[in-house]
């Protein structure tokens, strides 16, 4: 790695360290450290040509990440139709199969479940598949999948779960940010607290939809 890269990696941490706790919830660090080696890069181009001064970098770079997370970020739910929600982790093999499976569940039509993960494994945890069998849920004939394009760009929702995980800020999308805590090596006792938690979290993201049936207005009279 070259020193210019390096210090585009140093500065786009400071960053992402400096702006973590004014948008917890609604972006991981990672993504936020992910947007600012773009705005890192963006200036630098800048810099190269004569039009901006290296020593401004930094503050020109925390600037462009916070108005552009700003610019975002929302604190209402809104959607047309019932939306399509992507969960997000590293392995796709726990959290965030957990996560799409009990809002199919529990959503019954008002929304889409889907994940996906950078580096996905080759099966979803054991334990995981346990857990949500004794709720009611079968997911033995799923498989982790890569994060594409594509599945980004169709999400309505995206949500990353503490995973480590860095997603790209798209216009037009919804984000959040779950701290969950990774079932990979825990026991099963332990899965189903994981498991717990995320079903309260899906049920309080459903809680923010609107419910379809509140737009159908009254039944037409009868002839």
């Amino acid at each position: 790695m070259s020193p210019c890269q390096l210090q585009e990696r140093d500065v786009a941490r400071q960053i992402a360290r400096k702006l973590a706790p004014e948008f917890a919830g609604v972006f991981s660090p990672e993504t936020i450290e992910r947007s600012a080696v773009e705005g890192y890069a963006y200036y630098s181009s800048m810099v190269e040509s004569g039009e901006a001064m290296a020593n401004y970098l930094p503050i020109l770079t925390e600037r462009f990440v916070r108005n552009r997370l700003q610019f975002v970020r929302t604190d209402r739910l809104a959607f047309a139709d019932a939306p399509e929600v992507l969960f997000v982790c590293v392995r796709n093999a726990g959290r965030s199969q957990i996560a799409a499976a009990l809002l199919e569940h529990y959503a019954q039509g008002r929304a889409q479940g889907r994940s996906a993960g950078s580096s996905p494994a080759s099966e979803i945890q054991p334990e995981v598949l346990i857990a949500l069998r004794e709720r009611g849920l079968d997911l033995s004939g799923r498989h982790p999948r890569h994060l594409t394009d594509e599945a980004l760009h169709s999400a309505d929702l995206i949500i990353t779960l503490g995973c480590g995980d860095a997603c790209p800020i798209l216009p037009g999308k919804h984000y959040l940010d779950w701290a969950v805590p990774d079932p990979h090596g825990r026991s099963l006792e332990a899965v189903r607290v994981i498991v717990a938690d995320i079903a309260d979290r899906v049920q309080a993201l459903l809680a923010e939809l609107p419910d379809p049936r509140d737009e159908e207005g009254p039944p037409a009279p009868a002839s």
